[in-house]
């Protein structure tokens, strides 16, 4: 007997079906957050130093010729000009510029009047209650070369002063190069400009004075006033050039002051 063998029925091929297109769903990102070190790590990091990230030095250069931008005061400004200064109440300073072209038309008038010239002077005059017309007198001071400034011990406060840097004739003539202004030098001793409020009479003043420097008891207000003038004189000339000053009176050795 035959054993009927069971056919199987042909698989069917499955077709591939087209894939189906479905919209894709972007994600949203997250913003990059700046990753900081903290600022103690940073410190200590930064302490190490790599030698191979190091900046090399650069090369030596050679010195060159400093450059100096300070402002440096000319000598000479050209100009034909004397200023008077008050220092102190016997003491002035006068300076002065005299240019070549007015030294030489000076000069070219003295030899028209057929006079000789002697020395450069400073001329100091005292026109206290005056005028240059008429002064109440004058003294010269000799100038030595290239001098343009001096120290004038004029003995007495309270005046007025005007000085005039000339040449000086054998014959006895002044021709004057240049005028300073005028100056009046302060008066020694207290104000007289008296506030009633704190009016002190002089002499009590300098009893009082002549109390700090141990004199109290001894003397008057006369020894006392003589004591002040003797130490302000002292401490305001002590700073005078010896270079360029004039004979102190104290001294004796000034010349005495020409009046004409």
């Amino acid at each position: 007997m035959k054993r009927q063998t069971r056919k199987s029925a042909p698989k069917k091929l499955r077709t591939p079906t087209k894939p189906s297109r479905k919209p894709i769903r972007k994600i949203a990102r997250r913003p990059a957050v700046k990753k900081t070190r903290n600022p103690l790590i940073s410190s200590k990091i930064d302490l190490v130093h790599d030698p191979a990230t190091e900046p090399h030095p650069a090369p030596a250069q050679e010195a060159g010729p400093s450059v100096s931008y300070e402002y440096q005061l000319p000598n000479r400004y050209h100009e034909n000009r004397a200023v008077l200064l008050v220092r102190d109440p016997w003491w002035i300073f006068a300076y002065w510029e005299v240019t070549p072209e007015r030294e030489s038309e000076v000069c070219e008038a003295i030899r028209r009047e057929g006079l000789t010239r002697d020395k450069s002077v400073l001329r100091i005059y005292d026109i206290t209650g005056r005028d240059m017309g008429s002064p109440n007198g004058h003294f010269d001071i000799e100038l030595h070369s290239f001098v343009d400034n001096w120290c004038v011990d004029v003995g007495v406060p309270d005046r007025e002063w005007v000085c005039e840097v000339g040449i000086r004739t054998w014959e006895g003539r002044f021709f004057a190069l240049v005028r300073s202004n005028a100056v009046r030098t302060p008066r020694f001793g207290i104000s007289d400009v008296i506030d009633e409020e704190w009016m002190l009479p002089e002499e009590i003043a300098l009893r009082l004075y002549g109390y700090s420097a141990g004199l109290s008891g001894r003397g008057g207000s006369e020894e006392v006033r003589d004591l002040v003038e003797r130490s302000l004189k002292t401490f305001l000339s002590a700073g005078a050039s010896s270079r360029s000053e004039t004979p102190s009176p104290e001294r004796g050795d000034r010349p005495p002051a020409e009046v004409r």
